[in-house]
């Protein structure tokens, strides 16, 4: 039994939002060693704002609505944007020579290094950014400045891309030549930065290629994947330890990012006369981003 009631809360809310998560759990109750785990009352969950798209255009990086696009950030130049899940007016994307962070308009990170997937922004604020080896991923977003993040399993190949869950307590992990997808477990201190990435498990796909992958709760995948013989591009969506279920692209995709549901997917890529696309899911359809961006994603 964890001897102080702040310890006591903590494992009582990790053990409940856990088992929770399940459809058929409605309440939880904790013993340890014959003894019950009572506490005053489990802290809320953190609110996300997964559904928040962020784009990048002529006119800079902002975010994008149904009544407009709402600037964050000058940067012309700029690719693959995101933003925080906790705070829109946290923004980072890939430029030319790294990756920039910037909140309320001012710069919190520069991470150089090329991150052709974009960058992710986790619920403590930091910016996940290029990779430094096939081992290491560069992180910034605190007044130390760039630092790096130890990623497991070496020989699973160069990392592409990662995405940290919603609850900042998972990392799914893009990797190797022929890219596929990995979960692990993000350790961190006790303040929230992040030191290592661990305990990695290969997402099981029935072959193909992941393009890009995105979070849509804390168990929750959507994935962009090309079939083996190089086309076929196909939507998955599954939940960690779940069966996945896939529908197919209407252009050729270069990223993919989804918001809090497989409804809410933005995809970049381009059509059978290679012209550009930005395309967003509405139902079973796909329409035109309202707003003049050549790159789009969701908070994350």
């Amino acid at each position: 039994m964890p001897p102080d009631e702040a310890a006591q809360v903590s494992l009582s809310w990790q053990l409940t939002r856990t088992l929770t998560q399940a459809p058929d759990v409605s309440q939880v109750s904790i013993t340890l060693s014959g003894d019950t785990l009572d506490v005053p009352a489990v802290p809320p969950p953190p609110s996300y704002s997964l559904d928040t798209m962020v784009g990048a255009g002529p006119s800079g990086v902002g975010v994008v609505s149904a009544s407009g696009f709402t600037p964050r950030a000058s940067a012309r130049d700029a690719a693959h944007p995101t933003c925080s899940p906790m705070d829109s007016t946290l923004v980072a994307w890939s430029g030319p020579d790294g990756v920039y962070a910037e909140h309320a308009g001012s710069q919190v990170a520069f991470l150089p290094g090329q991150a052709p997937l974009g960058p992710s922004i986790d619920r403590y604020g930091w910016v996940w950014g290029p990779p430094t080896s096939a081992s290491w991923l560069s992180v910034g977003g605190g007044t130390d400045g760039a630092f790096s993040v130890r990623i497991e399993s070496e020989s699973a190949g160069d990392v592409h891309a990662v995405r940290i869950s919603p609850d900042g307590v998972r990392a799914l992990v893009i990797r190797g030549s022929t890219p596929s997808a990995w979960v692990g477990v993000v350790e961190r201190e006790p303040g929230g930065r992040p030191q290592a990435v661990r305990s990695l498990e290969q997402i099981s796909l029935d072959g193909g290629a992941v393009i890009d992958a995105s979070w849509t709760t804390s168990t929750g995948l959507v994935l962009a994947v090309r079939g083996e013989g190089g086309d076929n591009d196909q939507l998955v969506t599954m939940a960690l330890g779940g069966l996945p279920s896939s529908v197919a692209l209407p252009i050729r995709v270069s990223s993919m990012s989804a918001g809090a549901s497989s409804a809410s997917v933005v995809i970049v890529g381009t059509d059978e006369a290679g012209k550009a696309q930005v395309l967003v899911r509405s139902g079973a359809l796909w329409q035109n981003v309202s707003a003049d961006v050549t790159s789009a994603r969701y908070a994350g």
